[in-house]
């Protein structure tokens, strides 16, 4: 199927892999939940039509970044906060093989070969990218330290200072939105460590499951 509507990226969208139409247009495969299908535009304009709809543009969050991070290449972005969208390119992203990654569903990254990695993705998806794996993992922590650095960020800003004698606003802290997902039966067996660094980064860790079900999230 190919949509020619403009995409926005959710909260269940996996991943974006680059794809050329019979035409040789770059369009991309968009992985949501255990599905996939086309869409009639390129994954870094998904990314920037997906961080215009939530309210700030890729240019001005690529500055965010460096002000945390530092000056790196290939950075990784914050679409929402709100719902912890924060999203990673394998390679720059100005390259046409290069494939953009959600955190939340990151799981674990295999080596094939010494420029080969598989990478395990929730619901059960497996992707090739050409780089090594201690390359990819390196953007992997890259992309859980702008998220530790955004929420920290976010808690300061959400708090108000209260002091009842003159009636101060009081420090409270928003909640944040959870998100529920099906999840299919089968999963990927990973180290315990991997699954418990990456149901930290997961805006649906906290999901209940049937008894009897495997957690691996």
């Amino acid at each position: 199927m190919m949509m020619n509507e403009p995409y926005v990226i959710k909260p269940i969208t996996v991943a974006l892999i680059p794809k050329f139409d019979k035409d040789g247009s770059l369009i991309t495969e968009v992985i949501e939940g255990t599905r996939s299908f086309l869409v009639r535009m390129k994954p870094i304009e998904i990314i920037e039509y997906s961080m215009d709809y939530y309210g700030h543009g890729l240019n001005v969050a690529r500055i965010a970044d460096k002000l945390g991070l530092g000056k790196i290449d290939m950075a990784p972005v914050k679409i929402s906060g709100t719902l912890g969208l924060y999203w990673f390119p394998s390679k720059s992203p100005s390259r046409e093989d290069n494939v953009w990654f959600s955190l939340c569903h990151y799981k674990n990254a295999v080596p094939i070969f010494r420029n080969e990695t598989i990478v395990f993705l929730r619901f059960g998806h497996m992707i090739n990218i050409l780089s090594s794996a201690k390359s990819f993992k390196n953007k992997v922590h890259k992309a859980r330290e702008l998220k530790s650095l955004m929420e920290d960020r976010f808690k300061e800003i959400s708090f108000f200072l209260h002091k009842p004698q003159d009636e101060t606003p009081q420090l409270r802290e928003q909640n944040h939105t959870t998100y529920h997902f099906i999840q299919p039966t089968q999963y990927l067996n990973i180290s315990s460590e991997e699954g418990k660094t990456a149901e930290k980064d997961c805006c649906c860790s906290k999901l209940k499951r049937p008894s009897g079900e495997e957690n691996d999230i």
